[in-house]
């Protein structure tokens, strides 16, 4: 089993009902053993910002990598924005910004992400033991992916393993 770091994706088994993760994939930001585990979701746009007031917020959603709109990260602080940059020079292949203190920028492609999704010391771990998740690598682009609706089965679709067959797995397998 790949253990679970920063900027490696947790896929949502697809028998995993929680709603707020059902075939999700989840970039893992910072994992540690004692303070446990955030990430983002990054298969669900959410709903494009109608007033251009609000910035610098409104400014992130505009510079982002399209869709450009503020994506579900998941189910914790629902008021709080986190922006995923893509990052060559960062050994996991992407970077967090501050969006009350950092600058948009065009030179690094990014998503903003309303929420985040969070687990305690060993909860994920037992999640995982459980069945809840795969773990796999990430690609650099998988944080901005053009179609993110896809990416679970696109991320699952291209690995070596047996998993590579679950892309195929029907949303609703008793009416295969």
């Amino acid at each position: 089993m790949i253990p679970i770091r920063a900027g490696r994706l947790l896929l949502a088994r697809p028998l995993l009902d929680d709603p707020h993760f059902v075939r999700s994939v989840v970039l893992v930001l910072a994992h540690d053993e004692t303070e446990g585990t955030i990430g983002v979701i990054l298969n669900r746009p959410g709903r494009a910002l109608t007033s251009p007031s609000q910035p610098p917020l409104s400014d992130w959603i505009d510079t982002a990598t399209g869709p450009r709109v503020d994506f579900y990260g998941g189910p914790v602080g629902p008021d709080s924005f986190t922006c995923v940059a893509q990052d060559p020079a960062s050994p996991i292949g992407f970077r967090t910004l501050d969006i009350l203190s950092d600058v948009p920028s065009q030179h690094y492609p990014h998503r903003v992400f309303r929420g985040y999704s969070g687990w305690g010391p060993s909860q994920l771990d037992d999640e995982v033991s459980e069945g809840a998740w795969w773990i796999v690598e990430s690609h650099m682009d998988d944080v901005i992916d053009l179609e993110p609706e896809n990416l679970w089965n696109k991320i699952l679709q291209r690995q070596d393993s047996a998993l590579r067959r679950m892309g195929h797995f029907p949303h609703d397998p008793s009416v295969n």
